[in-house]
Order: structure tokens, then sequence, then C-alpha cells
């Protein structure tokens, strides 16, 4: 569905619980990502409509995955993919609407799958196994003795065995594969199996969760982008510069590892582990895990994800001013920086409930109005600002007024609201009122 459809559900589905006669002039009192959350979260468990399109779309990605065989997965991979994965594919001008769809999706769930070896037949260099592209495009030469070789021909006893490697692979690409879990048993064919689920399988209510688990964490919005971006594998480590091409130099400017990866710059380098260590929540995350992904959902999954994200976030800063300022903060001052940044988000998080509870309208008991005011002052424009509404106990609008003047304050702004909500309810004859205000010193 087109984005503008999406947003015509979610209106939809806003004016059938704030409009009572259907209109599409509503006054909602909770706002749509609270409405839209699981009932388990204190929502209504309405699913948001871009989300769940994309989720369903992912459905689509799953049989291009699975299910090579259908009809249109056929057609689809003759005419778009090229013997590619969908996970690399670009963009073809031209393509269907479906298609670019489908492609759309792919830009967001990408992340939530991983390559699944079964009997490990691929071609190591011209089949897309690892969801990045054909490894011999990231190589100058596969060497004549590689050619022929399938990805099982690189296993031994469980793990990956490069003395079998002829062609230079970059320590990037190996560092990749290492996590790669080798199976068992050889039963199957090679393919990629979905994060979001412990059976490996899509389904569309794990692709809709997954969308929507980032975003629920209660922290400063540039902190959920930072772990939306770990997430998705793109945190400008010295590695992905390398790749990017945006630096020389992948390794560690801390210690002495060649590989400065999401995981070593969150938990691996000394001074992260330190930290860890020292913050006494080293034995609430898995300090062995080797995807950066499912490590960082595990950290979103715990109880304590608020404040091991702050971790995370001081760990990243750390590195940062390192790097490009030069300077290496103690590991004293940042335990103190995490410390402070979970009391003020704690703090923060407490008023904002305490804001969404009392900023509830209450409807005033009958046959009473309640009259709602406020004023405002701009100090560089000298002006001043005051407003009303008169409702009844159902709710429904019975005046209301507004103003401005050149001249006062704002106290002088919020008693002038309230002197001319008042006359304005006398005018209109009512007697029983009930008048609210957000400025202690007027009332």
């Amino acid at each position: 569905l087109p984005q503008a459809i999406c947003n015509q559900v979610d209106h939809a589905c806003r004016s059938l619980l704030w409009s009572k006669s259907g209109g599409s002039r509503f006054w909602a009192l909770v706002d749509w990502e609270t409405i839209s959350s699981p009932k388990e979260d204190g929502g209504l468990g309405i699913r948001d409509a871009s989300r769940m399109n994309t989720a369903l779309l992912g459905k689509l990605i799953w049989d291009v995955v699975q299910y090579p065989e259908k009809p249109w997965v056929v057609l689809c991979q003759q005419k778009y993919l090229v013997d590619e994965s969908i996970f690399s594919a670009i963009k073809v001008a031209g393509s269907s609407p479906v298609w670019s769809s489908i492609m759309k999706a792919v830009e967001v769930l990408r992340e939530g799958y991983k390559p699944h070896l079964a009997d490990g037949r691929s071609s190591m260099w011209f089949d897309d196994w690892l969801g990045i592209g054909k490894l011999s495009n990231f190589v100058q030469f596969v060497h004549i003795s590689d050619s022929d070789k399938c990805v099982n021909h690189f296993w031994d006893q469980g793990t990956w065995n490069w003395s079998l490697l002829y062609t230079v692979l970059p320590q990037v690409l190996r560092d990749s594969i290492q996590q790669v879990q080798i199976p068992s048993s050889r039963a199957g064919v090679d393919s990629f199996a979905w994060r979001g689920d412990p059976s490996g399988c899509y389904t569309v209510v794990s692709g809709y969760t997954f969308l929507r688990k980032v975003w629920k964490l209660q922290v400063p919005e540039k902190v959920k982008f930072f772990i939306w971006q770990g997430l998705h594998g793109v945190l400008p480590t010295n590695q992905l510069r390398v790749v990017r091409h945006m630096g020389s130099e992948a390794a560690c400017t801390c210690c002495d590892c060649p590989q400065e990866t999401i995981l070593h710059v969150l938990r691996d380098c000394p001074t992260s582990r330190q930290v860890w260590l020292e913050s006494g929540m080293a034995q609430t995350v898995s300090l062995s895990i080797t995807d950066a992904f499912v490590w960082l959902r595990s950290i979103i999954d715990n109880k304590h994800a608020g404040f091991l994200v702050m971790i995370l976030w001081w760990l990243w800063r750390f590195r940062n001013n390192r790097n490009f300022q030069g300077t290496s903060w103690s590991v004293n001052f940042l335990k103190r920086q995490i410390a402070i940044s979970n009391v003020q988000n704690v703090l923060f998080n407490d008023r904002r409930n305490h804001w969404s509870t009392v900023s509830v309208w209450c409807s005033p008991n009958a046959p009473s109005v309640k009259l709602n005011v406020d004023g405002s002052w701009l100090q560089q424009q000298q002006a001043m600002g005051r407003g009303g509404v008169i409702r009844d106990a159902a709710g429904r609008w019975k005046g209301g007024f507004s103003a401005g003047s050149r001249e006062g304050d704002a106290l002088c702004a919020e008693l002038l609201a309230l002197e001319e909500g008042l006359l304005l309810c006398w005018e209109e004859g009512f007697r029983h009122i009930v008048c609210e205000s957000d400025c202690l010193g007027a009332v």
C-alpha cells in the first residue's frame, strides 16, 4: 500500500476511536504511538498500517528466500535478481510496483535475516550465500584452485579452516564469515533464517515486533538512533570506514586489535570490558555472543535495557572522543557519566509518565461546564497571547476565545485569560463553572 493510503487507514482508526459522528475532525486524547502499542504495554493493540504493510511484505521476502520454485518467484529472480540474493539486489529502474514495494521492505527487514548453512554446497565465490553479494565481487581475483570450491570445503570439525584458502580474502570478510555458524548436520540446502523468531521462520507478528522494538526504549531519541544503526550494522567503526572507503586503518586506536568491529567497540575492547565488569551489569548480558545483531537484540530484550543501552551510548562516545578529539576519558569518568545519564533518564521518564497522566482532560459533573485557559508571553517580541475553551460534561464544545496584545508579562497573560474566560462563561449563561489553568500564581 502507498504511504498515503496507510496514513488514511490510521486516520480512519483514530476517527473511529475519538469522533462520535465519524467526522474528520476530532480530539485525540491519547497519542497514536501509545494506541498502536500491544495491550500488555498499555496500548489498544491496533496495528500501525505502515509497519503492518511492511511486515506483510516480509512474507513475500520469505517466499523469495525459502520457496524459489514458486512461479512468481522464478519470474522475479530471472527479471530482477540475476543470480544475486534478494538481500544484495539493487533497485532496477522501471521495476513493477510490487517489486519496488518488496525492495523497500528489504531495506527495513534485511538485518533481521542471517545466513543459515545446511549442506554447504553453495559456491564459495559465485553464490550469494552470505547475503552481501557474491564474494568474487570483493576480491581482485579468485584463485584457480578455489574457483570450484563450495562453502563446506572450508569447514573443519565445526570451524572455518582458512589454511585451505588460496584466494586473498580481506580480513573484514573473514571476520564476517567467522560469525556464521557451521551446522552440526548437513541436511537441507543453504538459505537464510529469520532472527526474530526462535524457529528461524518469518512470521508477520515477529516482523511487526521487530520494527517496533527499538523505538519503544525509554531513552533519548539520539540513543535510539544509535542502537538502530548498530542493529543495521552501520555504526561507523574503523572497520566499516575502511569497507566504505572512508578511512585507511581498520584497527582499534585504544588497543592492538586489528579490526575495530561493533562488538569490539561496545564490548570486547579492554576499556569497554572493564566498564562492563565494574558497572555490575556484566552478568546480565552475554559476553560470548559473536553476532553483533543477536547481542544487541538480547540487550534490548533485557529488563534492564534502559541502563544497558546508556552504557553502550557512553562507550561509543568514549570511542569518538578518543578518535576525533584526541583525549581519553578514564573508566571512573565513564562510570559517573553512565550513572548520571541513567538517573536523568529515569527522572525524565517519570515526569513524562506524570505529564501523560495529568494531561488527560477530565470532564466536569453535569450540569457544570469546564473552562480551560492558558496564556503566553514572548519576551523578544514583547507580545502576549491568551485563549480558552469551554466544554460540557460530555466534552462538547460550548465556546472559546483567543486574543493578543503588546503590553504585559507572563502572569498578566494568565490572569487576562482567566478573566476573559470567566466573562465569556457568564455571557453564555453558564453559572456552574470548573476552571483550570496551568499557572499556580494566577490561580
